[in-house]
């Protein structure tokens, strides 16, 4: 391999990794934010919940997609995250706000609910990814 191909593959491993430490970081807190317990009822094969959280991760991770492939500075990368991480919180705590019963819905395992979870979360990802776009 040549110098540039190893280059390549270091930034590939770096960023990669930084992707995957902050999106377990955006599970741990977004699972803190919500007030149902979105771990424990997906093992209980709770749907619903799985169906909000992974909404929720992709919505996180489209602007962090556009991020890394428009810089290679981790250091932007991550605070990105952060405000990625933010905003995703802040959605689901305003859908609860606008849908009471949100949350109970989804720990009762009631799949529109989850549906409106993962619509929230991969809405407000596509605006914040827009946000970011000149």
């Amino acid at each position: 391999m040549d110098a540039d191909t190893l280059l390549a593959l270091g930034l590939f491993a770096q960023h990669f990794l930084v992707g995957v430490l902050l999106t377990v970081a955006f599970i741990a807190f977004y699972a803190l934010a919500t007030p149902h317990k979105e771990i424990r009822l997906i093992r209980e094969g709770n749907s619903a919940a799985a169906i909000g959280l992974v909404g929720a991760v992709f919505g996180f991770i489209l602007p962090l997609n556009l991020v890394f492939a428009v810089t290679s500075d981790l250091v932007i990368a991550v605070g990105w995250g952060i405000v990625a991480l933010i905003a995703q919180i802040l959605a689901h705590l305003g859908a609860c706000l606008a849908m009471p019963g949100l949350s109970k819905d989804i720990a009762a395992g009631k799949i529109s609910a989850g549906i409106v979870q993962a619509g929230v979360g991969v809405v407000t990802g596509m605006i914040s990814t827009a946000a970011l776009t000149p």
